[in-house]
């Protein structure tokens, strides 16, 4: 089975884009962008709700939120689609500046576990031009138009790129992390070691808009990434009869009351849930826990080979055989 089934269509469906939007939107009782660029606000759960337009909530002398308020996952209806923090019907049309720039206009449609937004692209990648001497290459993204490649312009000489140790060839893609949701790059002429555009792109997720993600959460399941300071997820875990809660042991006062909603369960901060079993043991390594409510989150905390980090990247990965 494909990694786009199995992985949130993790890279296929994917609208991960260059991070062009402002996050910093300031409303009453909100934390202000320099707040949320705190190095301890960066975590994957802090992302996640940003990204859903979550408001967050502050306790006293806290530093970070400690909680966020997320009507558009709490109070979720199966028959809506979300976006920027709107719901919209059924065969509603929005159109104008979308993230990634390669989606012209999206429908409300209902398609296989639920409701969700059905995107048109812009262009075709085939139709990209450049000058003599030159290429174009792409990132690893199933959103393809001309606005997102990069050219290289080597007059006909080799281009190798070398970056933390390792040589690589041009149009070749290398990521900067072990964590592949955040970042990559492209070997391209010109590339001088640096971690900017136009040869990487940092990358932010547009959920609402990326595969299964709107169905994954209306059934309330929760997000599972690679490491703590994880940018995307790279699946879901839903509510199953057998999972339990683990209670914390030496819990200390915890700077909220709010508590964690994973199905039945009820999870205060510092909870964890039973361990993740899925097909060939899929998920067992990956730890969910209550940190900042309302949503746990899981970390599959495992290494990712340089192998293993491509072929999530090219859909190539099967975890079940491969064993994340």
């Amino acid at each position: 089975m494909s990694l786009s089934f199995l992985l949130l269509a993790f890279w296929a469906n994917f609208v991960c884009s260059i991070e062009v939007y402002n996050e910093g939107v300031i409303t009453e009782g909100m934390v202000t962008e320099e707040l949320q660029d705190d190095p301890h606000c960066i975590s994957h759960i802090h992302k996640f709700y940003r990204q859903m337009k979550c408001q967050p909530e502050m306790s006293p002398h806290s530093k970070c939120p400690t909680s966020y308020k997320c009507p558009n996952i709490e109070d979720r209806s199966p028959e809506h689609c979300y976006w920027d923090g709107n719901k919209y019907p059924i065969g509603h049309n929005i159109t104008g500046v979308f993230h990634p720039p390669c989606t012209s206009t999206c429908q409300c449609v209902r398609l296989h576990e639920g409701v969700r937004f059905k995107c048109d692209q812009k262009g075709d990648r085939k139709s990209c031009k450049s000058d003599p001497g030159c290429k174009n290459f792409g990132f690893y993204d199933d959103f393809h138009c001309c606005e997102k490649r990069v050219t290289s312009c080597n007059q006909g000489k080799q281009v190798q790129c070398q970056y933390d140790g390792r040589t690589y060839n041009e149009g070749e893609i290398f990521f900067t992390s072990e964590d592949i949701t955040c970042s990559q790059c492209i070997c391209v002429a010109g590339f001088n070691g640096t971690i900017a555009a136009p040869w990487c792109q940092k990358l932010s997720c547009v959920l609402e808009l990326w595969g299964e993600t709107p169905e994954k959460l209306t059934q309330g399941c929760i997000p599972v990434y690679i490491t703590d300071s994880g940018c995307c997820p790279i699946a879901f875990r839903c509510p199953k009869p057998s999972d339990d809660v683990i209670k914390a042991e030496n819990k200390t006062s915890a700077e909220t009351d709010k508590t964690c909603q994973f199905g039945n369960l009820t999870m205060e901060v510092g909870d964890r849930l039973s361990p993740w079993n899925e097909a060939r043991g899929t998920g067992k390594d990956a730890e969910c826990i209550c940190e900042v409510p309302p949503l746990a989150s899981c970390i599959v905390q495992q290494f990712l080979t340089e192998d293993i980090r491509r072929k999530l990247a090219r859909e190539d990965l099967d975890w079940t055989k491969d064993g994340l």
